[in-house]
């Protein structure tokens, strides 16, 4: 496939200009996404075992970034996104555990960049759906109170995205998803 082998390309590439100029935040966060992406794509095409691979990898690029570089919202945000994609997989491969960790893992990160660095229309998106996972999470596991309380706190999330910001097509769309 084009797209996996650009992929494919863009990691040779990242690993190539690390390993020949050293590592910089720019150089790991390039080949975190490029690892990421891989793991997307094979997430698309049912690869569970190897997007799992790749989002670990990506992970704990993310890791030593926040590590050696300091948070930052993008290195914040990075991780948090890897963490619940890899709560993703956990999930259809039936680690429910482990999927449960990424997504209280994940959420803390996108409250720790509401905390640190202030509100905005993205964060509070992330944020939204970082719970409404976990509501999902909880639903699967049969705990319906609990996912009852995070729907509603999702839904809270995206309400406060209207009058603070607008209603723009994407802000209802959220709340809209959030609601159902």
């Amino acid at each position: 496939d084009e797209a996996q082998q650009a992929y494919r390309d863009s990691e040779t590439i990242c690993r190539s200009l690390v390993a020949d100029f050293g590592t910089t935040p720019e150089r790991l966060r390039d080949l975190s996404i490029s690892v990421e992406r891989l793991g997307d794509i094979a997430k698309t095409l049912d690869q569970l075992f190897e997007a799992r691979q790749a989002y670990r990898e990506s992970e704990t690029l993310s890791r030593i970034l926040l590590a050696n570089f300091g948070p930052t919202p993008e290195h914040l945000r990075d991780l948090s996104v890897t963490l619940e994609k890899l709560g993703d997989v956990a999930l259809e491969l039936g680690q429910m555990g482990e999927a449960q960790q990424a997504y209280c893992e994940g959420e803390k990160h996108h409250r720790t960049l509401l905390s640190d660095f202030g509100k905005t229309p993205e964060r509070l998106r992330d944020l939204s759906v970082s719970i409404s996972k976990q509501g999902d999470m909880a639903q699967t596991l049969g705990l319906f109170d609990e996912a009852r309380q995070a729907y509603r706190e999702s839904a809270t999330l995206c309400r406060t995205l209207l009058p603070a910001f607008g209603t723009p097509p994407e802000h209802l769309r959220d709340l809209s998803i959030s609601i159902s």
